[in-house]
């Protein structure tokens, strides 16, 4: 069984939820939506806040596992040579 890496864990999901938390510093919360009609099955507002933080630290501790799976290194996918030329031939042909 591997160890968890305790400070890296913490790490990966502070940074998730500070990403998560940037647009709310940015955008003005109205009362908007607890003056429209709704339906009947509608949850209360004070479930979202909930249910992102949640899916926040979900990601946060993902970002962890694939990190700790690749031996540390975050890996980049470089896109193969047939992609590549797919997409010049694509572009190519958006030219003319």
């Amino acid at each position: 069984m591997k160890r968890i890496d305790l400070k890296k864990l913490v790490f990966y999901i502070g940074i998730t939820l500070l990403i998560g938390s940037l647009p709310s510093f940015f955008i003005k919360i109205s009362d908007t939506y607890k003056v429209l009609n709704k339906p009947p099955l509608s949850p209360p507002g004070i479930l979202f806040p909930i249910i992102w933080t949640i899916l926040f630290i979900l990601m946060g501790i993902s970002i962890y596992r694939v990190v700790k799976t690749n031996n540390d290194k975050i890996l980049i996918c470089a896109p193969s040579n047939k992609a590549v030329d797919n997409i010049s031939y694509y572009l190519q042909k958006l030219k003319f």
